[in-house]
């Protein structure tokens, strides 16, 4: 395998029922999603066939679909149960999820909260 194969979607955008706050559970936030995989791709370097390689789409149907299917009250569980469904339904080793959401109910000026966890195949 080769250990430098990644595939990398970025600035993935979502609305999700997110936070601890009473309001944060009636009103939808926005979230942007990355995810970092790494997986070995050589057969998909050689054959140039999608079915070779992890499908992009499949991966943001996942995120989507994950973001969206409950309330969360921490990006923390949020971003766990995503590294799950990566892990559990495609052939890699390991998986980052960074979820940034902007302006986390804070006293004063911060741009995004930004959480980031990497789980591997291996934990399983």
């Amino acid at each position: 395998m080769s250990a430098n194969d990644k595939i990398i979607l970025k600035g993935m955008l979502f609305s999700a029922s997110v936070g601890v706050s009473d309001w944060e559970r009636d009103v939808p936030t926005s979230l942007e999603v990355d995810l970092e995989l790494q997986a070995d791709l050589q057969k998909a370097c050689m054959s140039d066939n999608l079915h070779d390689t992890i499908n992009y789409s499949e991966l943001y149907d996942l995120v989507g679909e994950t973001v969206g299917s409950r309330h969360h009250n921490l990006l923390e569980s949020l971003a766990q149960e995503i590294a799950d469904g990566v892990l559990k339904q495609h052939a890699c080793r390991s998986v980052i999820i960074r979820i940034r959401k902007p302006h986390p109910p804070v006293k004063g000026v911060c741009a995004y909260a930004e959480v980031e966890i990497t789980r591997s195949s291996r934990e399983r």
